[in-house]
This record gives C-alpha cells, sequence and structure tokens, in this order.
C-alpha cells in the first residue's frame, strides 16, 4: 500500500530550503558588493530621491556639501587645471558644460520646480488646504487636466473636510459634506471607501480619539502631499523620473490607506452604519 503523509515542520525536511535561499541571498550579496560604482552614484541616488519628492531644503544642503568637497579637491589639483589650462583654450567643445546657456537654464528650471513643489508639499503639511489648491492650480494647471485630476480633487475635498474636522469647524464640515463630499460618492467604487470613511469623523465627539484617529495623523497629511506630488511629477517634464518610481497604479493607492479603510469598516459598524 503507498501512503503519502504531510510534514508540516515536525521534523527536518529532505531538502534544505533554508540551506538554499541562505545560498541565493549570499551570492546576490557577493554579486552586488562586486558592482564598481562610480563615487557620485551615492550622491546622485540621494539627489534624484529629494528632488522626486520636494525636499528642497535637504537638496540644497546636499549640494552645498557636494560643492564644498568639490572646492577641496578643485584646490588640490589647481597646478594640474592650471597646466591643461591653455589646451582647454583650443578645444572645440569649449563653452559646454556648466558654462553652457542651456544647461544653466534646464538647471534653474529644475529648481523653480522643485520650490513650487515644495510650497504645495508644506502647505499641505500645514492643513492649509485652499492655499494649496490655489497654488496648485496657479502653478500647475495641467494636473487638472490629466488623468490624475478626478483623484486630485478627491483628495484634496477629503483633506480640507478633514481638516474642518480637525479645527472643530463641525458646522462648516456638515455643509461642506452636503454641498461637495457627497457628489464623490458613487464617482469610481474603489474611491466610496475613502470618502465614507473621512465624513464618518463627523460622527465622533472626540474624532482624534476615534477608530477614524489615523485621518487626521501628520501621516496622512504626508500621503496627500505625496498623491499630489506623484501627479504633479506625471504630468509635467519630470514624467520619465515619475515612470521610473515604484507606483501602484493610482495616486489614491498611498500608504496606509488599507489599513485606514479597514479601521473605517469598523468603526461604521460601532457607530450604527455611519451618517
Amino acid at each position: 500500500d503507498e501512503r503519502v503523509s504531510a510534514n508540516f515542520g515536525a521534523t527536518a525536511f529532505c531538502f534544505d530550503i533554508h540551506a538554499y535561499i541562505d545560498g541565493g541571498n549570499y551570492e546576490r550579496t557577493v554579486a552586488v558588493a562586486a558592482e564598481d560604482l562610480p563615487p557620485s552614484a551615492t550622491h546622485e541616488l540621494v539627489r534624484d530621491y529629494l528632488a522626486f519628492h520636494g525636499y528642497a531644503k535637504t537638496l540644497a544642503a546636499l549640494d552645498d556639501g557636494a560643492a564644498a568637497s568639490s572646492d577641496r579637491d578643485e584646490r588640490r589639483g589647481e597646478t594640474t587645471a592650471n597646466a591643461l589650462a591653455d589646451d582647454d583654450d583650443n578645444n572645440d567643445n569649449e563653452g559646454v558644460g556648466a558654462d553652457d546657456p542651456m544647461a544653466s537654464d534646464a538647471c534653474a528650471a529644475d529648481f523653480s520646480d522643485l520650490r513650487q513643489r515644495a510650497c504645495i508639499h508644506s502647505l499641505i503639511l500645514d492643513g492649509n488646504m485652499d492655499a494649496a489648491e490655489e497654488h496648485l492650480r496657479a502653478t500647475y494647471p495641467g494636473v487638472f487636466k490629466s488623468d490624475y485630476a478626478a483623484e486630485v480633487c478627491l483628495h484634496l475635498k477629503c483633506q480640507r473636510y478633514v481638516e474642518m474636522i480637525r479645527a472643530g469647524r463641525i458646522s462648516d464640515a456638515l455643509e461642506y459634506a452636503q454641498s461637495t463630499m457627497t457628489a464623490c460618492v458613487g464617482l469610481e467604487p474603489s474611491w466610496d471607501e475613502v470618502v465614507r470613511g473621512v465624513m464618518a469623523l463627523v460622527a465622533y465627539e472626540l474624532p482624534e480619539k476615534s477608530p477614524l484617529a489615523s485621518f487626521l495623523s501628520p501621516e496622512h497629511r504626508d500621503r496627500v502631499a505625496d498623491a499630489v506630488n506623484s501627479a504633479i511629477l506625471a504630468t509635467t517634464h519630470f514624467e520619465k523620473r515619475a515612470a521610473s518610481q515604484p507606483s501602484s497604479g493610482s495616486i489614491l493607492d498611498v500608504g496606509g490607506v488599507d489599513a485606514e479603510m479597514a479601521v473605517s469598516e469598523r468603526a461604521a459598524g460601532e457607530s450604527g452604519g455611519g451618517l
């Protein structure tokens, strides 16, 4: 007779899967360590991250530090640079590089874009949604004509409602919910959970201590700011860089929303079904 026995880890397996996994991890670690990266690779990686997320002040500090380091290196090689000066004067590519007007214009445009995105990000983190939307419409009107327009507007409306609840403007929040938020229900089934979860905040006397308190957290503001920033990048000259970043396909799919929705569903049951 043939018998089949199941082993759920009570005894040692015939094939040592853990050793196999460890071996594969070791091989990958060795392969990565063997890669010859230029000294600037780490700097550029960090710089791209800061530029993508709009951390203007940190990026400026990073560039200042890199410039100071570069100045020290240039002073060390001053003799060599002077010796090559005459050859450089006769170079057919003279003027291409740091002194290239087109390169300077592109750099200035990038930093202008970074400052604008950082300003919008800061306004959202401060809870100033009226100013954030006004600045967004003035500097990046294309966002509201893009494929992301509906999602961006939903983020802005939901966060404006959250800020009213945070400030204790309950009457204004109820009026806003009736005039604006209810119209958002039914636009997209996956969005309805977000809208209903946010609107349910008004059902609590102390929303900051309710199961939905995560909507009032600084982390939620940050996620909204990141979603708006992603929409900007996807509709401007940073599109290629934005496309290289991990994406779930929708700017509404920002970290923490699933957890907040699970909490909101439980809260709806506790409060008798919401509003």
